[in-house]
């Protein structure tokens, strides 16, 4: 018979390593791992789209950022939302910091035929509303 001797504490560290990274793979995961400008992305804003009878509606949760601190950008059939979240001052004493900040982007696809021209943005409260004004229909139903 063997000896065979268990560690339970040195277990669950590594579960919890385990766990940890698990957790930052998820917290810090690209949206678009093939765009080079995404690789200094540390976090993604949440978004809800819907569509109107007239627009598509974008809801961008950036609170803590300025309209000024935003871009967008309408090309290729792709709707381009990015921009920075401030860093926390570092005179600052955290007890606690769960806040990512840093660069962000967010990429939502577009009808053809949209007039980047027409879209709006406005901010408040911390959320970011796009509306993106559909394409004119001809008749036919095509755009």
């Amino acid at each position: 018979m063997s000896n065979f001797r268990w560690n339970s504490l040195e277990e669950l560290v590594a579960i919890q390593d385990k766990v940890n990274r698990l957790f930052e793979e998820t917290l810090y995961r690209r949206e678009f791992p093939d765009d080079p400008s995404a690789a200094t992305s540390r976090w993604t804003p949440a978004a809800d789209a819907y569509e109107s009878d007239e627009d598509l509606v974008f809801h961008v949760e950036v609170p803590g950022v300025s309209l000024e601190d935003i871009h967008l950008e309408a090309a290729g059939g792709r709707l381009r939302i990015s921009g920075v979240r401030p860093e926390a001052p570092v005179s600052r004493r955290f007890l606690r910091m769960e806040r990512v900040c840093g660069e962000f982007i967010r990429e939502f696809e577009l009808p053809s035929g949209v007039d980047a021209d027409r879209i709006t943005a406005n901010l408040e409260q911390g959320v970011l509303r796009i509306r993106v004004p559909k394409p004119d229909r001809k008749p036919g139903g095509r755009a």
